[in-house]
This record gives C-alpha cells, structure tokens and sequence, in this order.
C-alpha cells in the first residue's frame, strides 16, 4: 500500500505524562495530506509502538484505529480500482459518502456504451454525451449525479 495511511501520536509535540495529545491517521496521496482525528487522545505514556497501551479503554482505542486504516485502505483501493483522481478531494468524496454510491459514474457509463447492442449512430451520441460530461467534471460517483449538477 506503499505506506499511504499510517497512524501518527502527537503530530504537534504538545504531548506530555500529564498533557494529551490526538491521535490521528494521515492520508499520503501524490504530494498531498490529509490529517484526519479520530477523537483518541492519549499522554505519551499510553503510546507504544502505534498501539495503545497502559489505557483502561486500550483494546476499544486499537480496535476503532484499526477499523478506521482498514476503511481508508479500502478508500484508496476503490479510487484506483475506478481510475479517479488520486487527490486528497476525492478521497474526500468517497469518506463522505456513505459506501452505497461510491462506483464512478463516468467508469459505469463507458462501460454501458461499449457494452451494449446499439446501431453504431446511437453509439456515436451517446459517447458524445459521455465526453461533453467528462468535460463537464462534477459528475465522479454516482451521488454527484444530481438535479442541482444537472
């Protein structure tokens, strides 16, 4: 995965035996980061190693940042799998998303137009429509496909 999600303690070096500091999962994507707090904060003695410890709610903690790097790798997966863009907005887009809605319109009407039998003149339109909405640019997953964007 080439080390794109990772989990990061006390990014801003405020954190103390006393003082407590997020924890957060940062998102590597091109030269871009995305910073994303996960509501745990811990002093520096409850982290070792990238996993908590000496905290009564440690195995709960370990558990909601595993599930958390495990959804943002499969984030990732999907955005390459539908040939979006890999930016920190897309990615964006696809957390936002609630999982139902987040194949790629664009990736799903190509394949419809190359897929199904139609007389090469209907073909023709209907890749005119798809390139005019490619220009177009708003219409990523299929949540983008709005009477608003439309």
């Amino acid at each position: 995965m080439n080390n794109r999600v990772r989990t990061v303690f006390n990014r801003r070096k405020q954190a103390s035996d006393t003082t407590c500091a997020a924890v957060e999962i940062v998102v590597c994507l091109g030269r871009e980061r995305f910073y994303f707090s996960i509501g745990i904060f811990l002093n520096t003695t409850q982290w070792k190693d990238g996993i908590v410890v000496n905290h009564p709610k440690a195995a709960v903690f370990n558990e909601q940042i595993k599930k958390k790097v495990t959804e943002f790798e499969r984030i990732i997966i999907a955005m390459e799998v539908n040939g979006d863009e890999m930016t920190t907005q897309q990615f964006k887009t696809y957390l936002l998303s609630d999982g139902v809605n987040r194949r790629n319109f664009m990736a799903w009407m190509r394949e419809r137009i190359q897929s199904r039998k139609m007389r090469e003149g209907m073909r023709k339109g209907h890749l005119t429509t798809y390139k005019a909405l490619q220009r177009f640019g708003k219409f990523k997953t299929f949540d983008d496909v709005t009477l608003t964007h439309i």
